[in-house]
């Protein structure tokens, strides 16, 4: 059968220089798409498309042209001598008839990594060949089916999906308690949900004033697990806080622990709490516990402390109030000869002895009085002592001068102050120093 195809190019010699009676004529054969296996009856071996077929003896044949896929044509001519001739073609596809089924329906269909629709799902244009057909479903496993189509014939494909669904069902009795799923809220009983996985599940099921109920499952999917729990009542729970929190709990006289703080399994009756903490008021008070479950209790304590804000000149000095090391001033983000503020909190109302202690520096102590609820601010400078703890090696002209005396300070362009006695500073430029290194302790 021949079919229609796109042109016919026809490349003819010159009228007024005709070939020969036996000259060879010449066939090019193009195809849309290319790639088809064009056959010459009488010649081989086939070629692939775009094929040139030469030296053809004058006289008829017929071309085939194949493809997978696509519909086979022929064409039939009758080469004249020397004649030079393109047949180009437009190879028309072949489909299939494909009705694709899924139970349940509703599956995404994909044919060749392509969006095709939900099942149930007619395809009337299916290419012919192996393709293959992905599934999936929210709550199933994805399948994917390879599939050969050879016609036009009707080809049904069904298939099952693996549920992934567990289906789980929770009584309690009281009911109202809260249901979670490995960790999860998933409701309150009674209540019916469903999960998907393949993982143990873990069912605990809670209600304020009884002990929770922990239940492990296997897996079933498309089954529907049964929880029921019978809740056993709890003693007293009693959740103890304060503002500010980290008060040390004292109940019926013994320490049990910091703020925020929960007491298990307290019986009915009379209980005595205290609280303290370092700068506030102590508070103490007789609970009656009357009932069984949850018993929050909040206390808020107020302050009888003040607070110390200290700046000190030099920086890096320790800091001890009654002979206790409470801080270390850092030298200023701004630069200069004070320190950063340091802040001392929860003073206890009351004198206090302030002591500032730096090697090379002398300070005599103080007492400062804190009163409850002040910010108290102080600025306080210190004393340098002469103490030789330096080598300082400098350039003299064309040789070299050695000291030895205290480093004061450096400055950011290098240059330094330094001491060579009691009240005798010089500063000396970077470009003229060689060598600066501590002396050892003790040195002479």
């Amino acid at each position: 059968m021949t079919l229609p195809f796109l042109a016919v190019g026809l490349l003819l010699l010159c009228a007024s220089c005709s070939p020969s009676a036996d000259a060879p004529a010449t066939v090019r054969v193009e195809t849309i798409p290319d790639g088809a296996t064009v056959s010459v009856e009488g010649l081989s071996p086939p070629r692939v498309s775009p094929a040139l077929f030469e030296e053809l003896q004058p006289g008829p044949y017929t071309f085939t042209v194949r493809r997978d896929g696509f519909r086979e044509i022929r064409q039939s001519l009758h080469l004249s001598p020397g004649q030079k001739i393109t047949l180009s073609f437009r190879l028309e596809p072949l489909y299939g008839f494909v009705l694709v089924r899924s139970f349940p329906d509703g599956a995404e269909v994909e044919v060749d990594g392509v969006s095709r629709g939900k099942t149930p799902l007619l395809i009337p244009e299916f290419p012919l060949g192996t393709h293959k057909i992905f599934l999936q479903k929210s709550g199933f496993s994805p399948k994917t089916l390879e599939v050969t189509v050879r016609d036009r014939s009707p080809l049904l494909i069904e298939t099952e999906l693996e549920s992934r669904m567990v289906r789980i069902r929770v009584e309690s009795q009281p009911e109202g308690a809260t249901v979670l799923l490995n960790g999860n809220p998933r409701g309150t009983t009674p209540c019916t949900f469903e999960e998907e996985t393949s993982d143990p599940l873990r069912v605990e099921i809670r209600k304020e004033g009884y002990s929770p109920f922990i239940e492990s499952l296997a897996p079933s999917p498309g089954r529907t697990l049964f929880v029921r729990a019978l809740l056993t009542p709890l003693p007293a729970e009693l959740e103890i806080v304060s503002t500010p929190p980290g008060a040390h709990v004292f109940w019926n006289g013994t320490f049990r622990g910091e703020t925020p703080l929960n007491l298990p399994d307290i019986p009915r009756g009379e209980h005595r709490l205290r609280l303290e903490l370092r700068g506030y008021e102590p508070v103490e008070r007789t609970l009656s516990v009357t009932q069984s479950g949850r018993i929050r209790e909040s206390v808020t304590l107020a302050r009888n402390s003040g607070v110390l804000v200290l700046i000190t000149t030099p920086p890096e000095v320790e800091v001890f109030l009654n002979g206790d090391r409470v801080g270390f001033t850092q030298p200023s983000l701004a630069g200069g000869e004070a320190s950063e503020p340091l802040r001392v909190d929860l003073l206890p109302r009351g004198p206090h002895t302030l002591q500032l202690v730096r090697r090379g520096w002398s300070y005599t102590p103080k007492t400062i009085a804190i009163e409850a609820n002040q910010v108290l601010q102080l600025h306080e400078k210190m004393t340098r002592l002469f103490l030789r703890d330096t080598r300082l090696v400098v350039r003299r002209g064309e040789g070299r001068v050695e000291f030895t005396g205290q480093l004061l300070r450096r400055f950011p362009n290098g240059d330094v102050e330094f001491a060579l006695n009691p009240g005798v500073v010089q500063v000396f430029e970077a470009d003229s120093i060689i060598e600066i290194q501590p002396l050892p302790p003790n040195a002479p």
